[in-house]
């Protein structure tokens, strides 16, 4: 710890690794606590080039990779005189790789495999480990170079010793012994203190020169005294650790004589490497709590397959106390039809190999569980004594996975039954699936020869947009509503074709695209022939319609002769009757014309906006707030609200406006249409939308409703009457969009 009480910087590590997923995993797990900051290189030459440009406090090399292997960029480090903490973290665990590691100068060599957690939890306490290592080790080479040079430097020469002694950051002091003829040494006295004295202890050295211990320091016995009287009086050098009190610090402290009855000691402050250490010590005995509180079970066996230490979790899935497991071969925890092959996978794992087996683990009930291990050999003096590993639970996982291999299996049924075409294809545009209905309408002879097409590259495909919405929809994440199209395939088969779009997504990653393909070609035959019918029909009904509207006129012509003619009242009522009739069936004639326009053009986007624009009146104002917003209806939507318009100005008396908003109500689109007029009597809400209600014609508010019906456009009266009337339209979710 530092004197702040602010955490330790973090460790920059040098991860070396040939798989970019174990490089991207292991930096997760290790930057994850705080204390690290990773950097990765896929080769090492990369990691010796980047070395040249930057320092860390240690390396992490994968073993076995291409050009130059992990033992050899150790090697090269050495020769060249970086003495960097280097940890060999491989899947190899052979005896000769790992004895050729620690002999090149690897500080710790660790096995891949297994469960990553307790793995990369482990390699960073042997990262902590290292680096504090090599931090004392340098702090102790750096101390016993500066004592040898002082040592040498006063045997050379007194003044070189006193620049030495002026200038040197460890603190020094010379002393003489007090001892009374024929009795032991009772103190010693302070004869020369150096600036560092100052510095490190906090106490002015010119007020304790000449001083005893006592005095100096404020104790009531001289400090180390005995320790100090031996060196002096025999001539031979000590050194130690302690923690002094009164000073509530570590020192390490080197003695030596220069002269009978006087001893010199050089000290150093340490207490920040004591922490260190008693922080390393704690990490490690963390490390034994959380191994003892894992979900997953760690066991050790030794070369006979002998359990000699399993965690205490082992109760929570085998119904076994840990004191009732060890000591008994762990064979007899294996179900019977699992034994042979964890006997060989033991030999194997004894050979260095580590790769994650499954197996059933026997209860203490009878019953058993499945579970996944790994473990590595146990090394020893260069000699395998047994291995080590990880137990996990994973009865759940089997269930899950025979229930998604069952649930696979139905959809890919439901797949290849399907009455259309389904493709699926990754973010690079190579199918990876094609159902057997897909190649028939492709007329394809195979999957094999579809899967050679990448529908983003493929040349007929970028040229009719294809590629474009299959990019779009991928780059996206949101489905495009189905295209049509003539199409000629690479195989000869022309046909019109349905396609839709939509994107893959796994966790939350778009991996691809779904493509669902339908062949209407005959429908488009039926819709052609349709058509034309309309067409013959519509052709037959403008003649009807024409000649029928002039006999009307004819009629009425007759009527007003005939009423100039003859002025019998009674002749007048009856004429009076006909005309009417007769306007009534001119009106109805002419709906038709409208009527029959209905559905015949394809529904499209139309700006809101504009509607309402268009049918604004200078009798009565419009005041709107849908701009930027457009809807898919029938192009003859303005007829709705022209007729709205035209409702409001024949019935809204005294109104002075009309306000329209729009509004979402929950995934819908609300467009409300209100006037300050009158309003709707509540007998009449129900039958306004009815053919033929009303006083003018009967037929404007039954064409608006049948209008916005044909896209799923709903309309209803919710005015309050004696407050005015008000229409809202309710937009389905899809049938509206937000215009950028």
């Amino acid at each position: 710890m530092n004197g702040t009480g602010s955490p330790p910087p973090s460790l920059s590590v040098l991860y070396v690794d040939d798989e970019p997923a174990l490089l991207e995993i292991g930096k997760l797990f290790l930057q994850r606590s705080g204390d690290f900051v990773v950097s990765t290189c896929e080769s090492a030459p990369d990691a010796i080039r980047l070395l040249s440009e930057a320092s860390f406090d240690a390396i992490i090399s994968d073993y076995q990779m291409p050009g130059m292997d992990g033992i050899q960029f150790l090697q090269h480090l050495r020769q060249h005189g970086n003495t960097i903490p280097f940890i060999i973290f491989t899947g190899k665990g052979r005896e000769d790789v790992v004895a050729e590691a620690l002999n090149s100068g690897a500080d710790f060599y660790l096995q891949k495999g297994g469960n990553p957690k307790p793995q990369f939890a482990e390699l960073s306490d042997k990262i902590r480990y290292a680096v504090a290592r090599r931090q004392v080790e340098e702090e102790i080479r750096q101390q016993r170079d500066d004592l040898a040079v002082a040592q040498q430097e006063i045997r050379e020469s007194e003044e070189q010793f006193r620049q030495l002694f002026e200038s040197m950051d460890e603190g020094m002091a010379l002393h003489e012994l007090v001892v009374l003829e024929g009795e032991e040494p009772e103190d010693y006295r302070i004869l020369a203190a150096n600036p560092s004295l100052e510095r490190i202890l906090g106490i002015d050295r010119q007020s304790i020169i000449g001083k005893l211990s006592r005095d100096a320091y404020g104790t009531d016995e001289p400090p180390y005294l005995q320790r100090y009287a031996r060196v002096a009086q025999t001539g031979i050098p000590d050194s130690f650790e302690t923690y002094f009190p009164p000073l509530d610090k570590h020192f390490r402290i080197s003695v030596y004589s220069p002269r009978k009855n006087q001893f010199a000691t050089i000290f150093e402050d340490i207490t920040g490497r004591i922490q260190k250490e008693e922080a390393l010590r704690k990490s490690e005995e963390k490390f034994r709590n959380l191994v003892e509180n894992l979900n997953e079970i760690f066991y050790v066996l030794d070369e006979n397959a002998t359990i000699t230490y399993i965690s205490r979790n082992i109760e929570s899935i085998g119904g076994y106390p840990a004191s009732k497991v060890i000591g008994r071969p762990y064979i007899d925890f294996v179900h019977p039809e699992d034994r042979a092959g964890r006997i060989l996978q033991f030999r194997s794992i004894l050979s260095g190999s580590n790769e994650p087996t499954e197996y059933r683990f026997l209860k203490a009930d009878g019953g058993s569980v499945w579970v996944k291990t790994a473990a590595r050999p146990i090394l020893r003096e260069g000699r395998v004594v047994g291995i080590q590993g990880m137990l996990t639970d994973i009865t759940s996982l089997k269930m899950m996975e025979a229930g998604l291999r069952e649930s696979e299996e139905q959809y890919r049924d439901l797949a290849e039954n399907a009455p259309i075409g389904i493709l699926t294809c990754d973010t690079e545009g190579r199918i990876t699936y094609v159902n057997q209905r897909g190649l028939e309408i492709l007329g394809s002879p195979g999957e094999e020869e579809t899967r050679r097409i990448n529908l983003l590259t493929f040349p007929s495909l970028v040229r009719i947009g294809f590629a474009e919405m299959l990019r779009k929809t991928m780059d996206s994440g949101r489905p495009i509503p189905a295209i049509e199209g003539e199409y000629c395939t690479k195989w000869g088969k022309a046909a019109y074709y349905r396609v839709h779009f939509s994107p893959i997504l796994y966790q939350g990653t778009i991996t691809g695209a779904r493509i669902i393909l339908d062949d209407i070609s005959e429908h488009k035959k039926a819709e052609g022939a349709l058509n034309k019918a309309n067409k013959k029909l519509q052709l037959l009904s403008g003649i009807t319609r024409h000649d029928i509207l002039n006999q009307i006129m004819v009629i009425q012509g007759y009527l007003d002769l005939a009423k100039d003619v003859d002025k019998d009242p009674a002749l007048s009522e009856f004429c009076g009757y006909v005309g009417r009739a007769a306007a009534a069936i001119q009106r109805q004639i002419e709906f038709t014309r409208e009527y029959e326009q209905l559905g015949l053009k394809e529904p499209t986007w139309l700006s809101l906006g504009g509607l309402i624009e268009e049918s604004d009146d200078p009798r009565l104002p419009i005041r709107h707030e849908c701009r930027g917003i457009s809807i898919y209806a029938d192009p003859m939507i303005e007829k709705v609200f022209s007729n709205l318009m035209d409702n409001t100005i024949r019935h809204a008396e005294g109104a002075t406006g009309v306000q329209i908003r729009c509004s979402k109500s929950g995934s819908a689109l609300m467009i409300t249409w209100e006037d300050d007029g009158p309003g709707v009597p509540d007998d009449q809400k129900g039958r306004i939308f009815e053919r033929g209600f009303g006083k003018n014609t009967g037929l404007g508010l039954f064409l608006a409703r049948e209008i916005l019906g044909i896209t799923g456009i709903a309309i209803a009266e919710t005015g309050v009457y004696g407050e005015g009337a008000r229409f809202e339209m309710l937009v389905p979710e899809g049938g509206y969009r937000i215009d950028a």
